[in-house]
């Protein structure tokens, strides 16, 4: 039985075109500390973070990596991870699978993947700078992804 098979150039073209990684870093592109979060909505999430920092030893924000990233701007953590050597990754206002994971880890609760790399997943800076609650389940968390 004969089957005349589509040539090559059928199956040669882009369904879509996805453009990964398109932002600006901010800060140390070297530090071992990374900060995925929305760009700054006021100078008061500015500050709350600065004093998030400064409360785990870290002197400010050029110190760490940044990387400013608008609530629905794809991002591929895998694409970017060979070329950071950020081994702690502050993550807020994003999910698992909003940086291309296959899963959504909790919030608030660090963990280690492959003995290199820390993550903390946490809610946007404005949620958390108005519930104290929250203000008190980051800290717990900071002081376990920073001891």
């Amino acid at each position: 039985m004969d089957v005349d098979f589509p040539a090559k150039d059928f199956y040669n073209f882009n369904l879509y075109n996805v453009s990964e990684n398109q932002f600006e870093p901010q800060g140390d592109l070297q530090a071992h500390i990374a900060i995925i979060l929305p760009p700054f909505a006021s100078s008061t999430e500015k500050d709350f973070l600065s004093k998030i920092l400064q409360a785990v030893q870290i002197a400010d924000l050029d110190t760490v990596l940044t990387l400013p990233l608008a609530p629905h701007a794809r991002f591929s953590w895998a694409n970017f991870v060979t070329q950071t050597q950020a081994t702690h990754w502050l993550i807020f206002a994003r999910t698992g699978v909003g940086i291309g994971w296959q899963f959504d880890p909790p919030l608030y609760q660090p963990f280690i993947w492959q003995n290199k790399h820390q993550f903390l997943f946490c809610e946007s800076l404005a949620i958390i700078q108005n519930d104290v609650n929250k203000k008190r389940l980051l800290w717990e968390a900071l002081k376990q992804l920073f001891q």
